[in-house]
Order: structure tokens, then sequence, then C-alpha cells
């Protein structure tokens, strides 16, 4: 009769449970550190792109004030009295 063995996962019998390292922690630390650094990265170009982009609509709303008074101006100077048409 065929004789019952137990067939596990390993050919060098079972899997052993390790405790993680002093070196595992020191990649998991680094690796969170990394990320964090990336992250600060990214929100900080973000952060300077909607500053940018303030800036430039600021800008755009000057200049409509100042081509709003121009043509102000230019309807009193056109109306003016005194004026030939």
């Amino acid at each position: 009769m065929a004789e019952k063995r137990e067939i596990s996962g390993s050919d060098f019998g079972d899997p052993v449970r390790t405790n993680p390292t002093g070196c595992l922690y020191f990649v998991l630390a680094f690796s969170i550190m990394m990320m964090s650094v990336a992250a600060y990265g990214i929100w900080s170009e973000v952060r300077h792109a909607n500053t940018l982009k303030q800036q430039e609509l600021n800008i755009q709303q000057r200049r409509h004030d100042l081509a709003k008074r121009q043509y102000t101006l230019d309807s009193l100077r056109y109306f003016a009295p005194g004026r030939q048409r």
C-alpha cells in the first residue's frame, strides 16, 4: 500500500517565519520618507502653478479695466462740445 505523505509547498520543509530585522525597518522608513518628499514636491509645484495662474488672471483683469477706461475717455473726447462732425 502507498504510504500517506503530507505535501508541503516547499522542498526544504515548512516555511520559517522570521521577524523583521533592522534592515527591513530602515527600508520601510526610507520609503516612507521618500514618498513624503515626493508628495511635498508635487504639492509645492501645484501651489506655484496656482500662484502663477492667479497673477495671470490679475493681469488680464487690469488690462480689461484699462480698456474700459480708455473706451470711456475716447467716448468723452468724441462727444465733447465744440467738436465738429
